[in-house]
């Protein structure tokens, strides 16, 4: 397993803290070291993995006619450009055209609509291949952040009985890279070719132009997200899985040591003993939380 770190994606500081908020039917996985990677289709955001082509053109469609994108239709909407100076709920005519010059370096505006037409035309392919690149792309999330937990991150991402999990960012990809090693020296196939680690970069997709340089600059499609979604402040490791390559989790981790493992708020004084001794066997440190949030 090679490790990518991409020029162009950024790192975190050595210093920060990955927390990862675990529901308690994964809990076991963890304590056995065990790290699961979800598909982006497994998101709820259809944008995750989206061409700055396909979203614009998207964007564009849904001014215009309510589409369900995973319904087959018989046949291609009726698609009109408005007026040039005809602003609409995302775009105006003259907004659209900026952003396509800026993709694909072509001035001349007629070119630009034919490229626009023949896209629109072909939508239902465009989203057929936007839902294989998620359903062949695995991630595994993390919330950068500092020493203390988050409370809307509890709310989000984890549940009464779950766990947080608390690394610094030097030492998890510590972890990953003498993984990486051992398996290089001693032969073993670890079922994946590559795994892309990063910073998830957040833009406002249709007004925002830095987006689309990062794009044609190399930055990897997975590794985008819309700016609604900055308050997760999230670090990713992407890998691409196909065919028979449908791994679904990887064991980064034998012993949990450079861990620090959160209770629930919520957490029970039974709950919390089990936990702790679990964890405690696989050398991490346990603490409940900082909060507390009784039953009412």
């Amino acid at each position: 397993m090679e490790l990518i770190f991409p020029y162009t994606l950024k790192q975190p500081e050595k210093y920060q803290y990955l927390w990862r908020y675990i529901k308690p039917t994964r809990i076991d996985d963890f304590v056995n070291g065990k790290l699961f990677f979800p598909t982006l289709r497994d998101f709820e955001d259809y944008y995750e993995g989206i061409t700055p082509l396909h979203l614009f053109i998207l964007s564009y469609i849904r001014q215009m006619m309510t589409l369900d994108l995973d319904v087959q239709h018989e046949k291609t909407p009726i698609f009109q450009f408005p007026t040039g100076d005809m602003i609409t709920a995302h775009f105006s005519d003259r907004i659209l055209l900026r952003q396509l010059r800026l993709l694909t370096d072509i001035n001349e505006e007629e070119k630009i609509r034919e490229i626009v037409k023949e896209t629109v035309d072909k939508h239902s392919e465009m989203h057929a291949k936007h839902r294989q690149y998620q359903s062949e792309t695995r991630c595994s999330c993390w919330f950068v952040g500092g020493e203390e937990e988050s409370a809307l991150m509890w709310k989000t991402y984890s549940e009464e009985g779950g766990i947080a999990v608390r690394i610094r960012a030097d030492n998890f990809i510590g972890k990953f890279e003498t993984l990486s090693k051992v398996g290089k020296d001693m032969k073993i196939d670890l079922g994946i070719d590559r795994i892309y680690f990063g910073l998830v970069e957040y833009h406002h997709y249709q007004l925002d132009e830095d987006w689309i340089h990062r794009f044609k600059n190399g930055v990897p499609l997975a590794f985008f997200k819309h700016n609604s979604f900055k308050y997760e402040n999230e670090f990713r490791l992407i890998y691409h899985a196909s065919g028979e390559n449908l791994i679904q989790e990887i064991s980064p981790f034998g012993l949990l040591t450079d861990f620090t493992v959160v209770l629930h708020p919520n957490t029970s004084a039974e709950q919390m003993l089990n936990l702790s001794n679990q964890f405690r066997k696989k050398g991490a440190i346990v603490r409940p939380s900082q909060m507390w949030w009784p039953k009412k």
